[in-house]
């Protein structure tokens, strides 16, 4: 007997216009309902439960440490798990060299520039099944902290006037 059915193995079943005897069935998959009649299950979809993809940490405002390694936050949960994509505001391209999105949809920098600072666009998408598709977006402006230029700027005024090797007086 298959356990917990009560059928004898040699019983057949109807599958699909198909004879398949029960000895070939896995436990449960048939229904006992007279000495030589069983209902086949073919299939028994698991309930799945899905969840909007939503940003579970907004961070509007993230710095940098110029020359340092960083990380760049954007997390989000769902189900099924949303997909990341890092866009800059201003359309230049992300340097995919420095920059490694990670599988959690943060980014880390790997030695920061002071061009890496500005406005970046964190966007999640999600699919549910073939016709519909979720997507929100978030804009973080990153500043870059510490020293940006290997010399000071100096703004001298329009009527100042010096010569390469001159000495120049700044107060």
């Amino acid at each position: 007997m298959t356990p917990g059915l009560g059928i004898k193995p040699g019983t057949q079943c109807w599958e699909a216009s198909a004879l398949t005897t029960a000895t070939s069935l896995l436990p449960h998959a048939c229904l006992h309902v007279c000495p030589h009649v069983c209902l086949l299950l073919i299939s028994i979809n698991p309930i799945v439960f899905l969840s909007t993809a939503r940003f579970t940490n907004k961070s509007p405002q993230q710095s940098l440490v110029y020359g340092m390694s960083g990380i760049l936050n954007c997390s989000a949960e769902g189900n099924p798990p949303p997909r990341f994509t890092w866009t800059r505001r201003d359309g230049k391209a992300l340097d995919k060299r420095r920059l490694k999105q990670q599988p959690n949809g943060n980014i880390h920098v790997d030695i920061v520039h002071k061009d890496d600072g500005g406005e970046l666009i964190c966007t999640i998408e999600q699919g549910k099944g073939t016709r519909r598709t979720t997507r929100e977006s978030q804009t973080i402006t990153v500043s870059i902290i510490g020293k940006t230029s290997s010399f000071p700027r100096v703004i001298l005024p329009k009527n100042h006037r010096t010569r390469s090797g001159n000495r120049s007086r700044l107060s």
